[in-house]
């Protein structure tokens, strides 16, 4: 499938596309407005114990645990200090049959843009420092380039699991009962 065919259910006024475009680690990214929720201002994050690295943690929205993925981490490349422009987007993602809520920590929005379906190639195979798994293509809006994110590849649960190795829970013994003083 060509990437004009992939963004096609995402289609605006004259067979444009409408992207939320962002900035992480120098490098331009978007993603369909469709799948944006909301933008928010970093809010506290609580962390969760085990998560992977790029995980930073849950937020409460509404009510909601929505898990924050930070995509600095996610994409292989040093994290840094948050600024007055650090925001968080919440998108909604497929995830196999449904979807998931997740948000992911960006450097800052930019700006919502209309891209013509010729304007969308396919990722390349060279030169990009982001894992092409992450892409669904590479946008042009003037003289400017963008990567255009598959949420539904960030948002791969199977990343998100924990280990049940039993590192962070006590065996019982067999010889004494739990919770027995030696």
């Amino acid at each position: 499938m060509d990437a004009a065919t992939a963004q096609a259910p995402h289609a605006g006024v004259g067979g444009a596309n409408q992207f939320l475009t962002f900035r992480v680690g120098g490098e331009t990214f978007a993603a369909t407005v469709a799948s944006v929720e909301r933008v928010l201002e970093v809010v506290p994050i609580m962390r969760v114990p085990g998560a992977p690295p790029f995980v930073s943690g849950v937020i409460n929205m509404m009510g909601r645990a929505v898990p924050v993925i930070d995509l600095r981490l996610k994409f292989g490349m040093e994290s840094t200090a948050q600024t007055v422009d650090t925001c968080i987007v919440v998108f909604e993602a497929a995830a196999g049959e449904s979807a998931r809520i997740m948000g992911v920590l960006v450097d800052a929005v930019n700006e919502v843009v209309e891209l013509a379906p010729e304007a969308v190639e396919p990722p390349p195979q060279l030169g990009s420092a982001v894992d092409r798994k992450f892409l669904t293509g590479i946008g042009k809006h003037g003289d400017q380039f963008m990567m255009i994110l598959d949420l539904a590849a960030i948002n791969d649960m199977s990343e998100l699991a924990l280990p049940l190795d039993g590192a962070s829970a006590e065996p019982s013994s067999p010889e004494r009962p739990r919770g027995a003083l030696s």
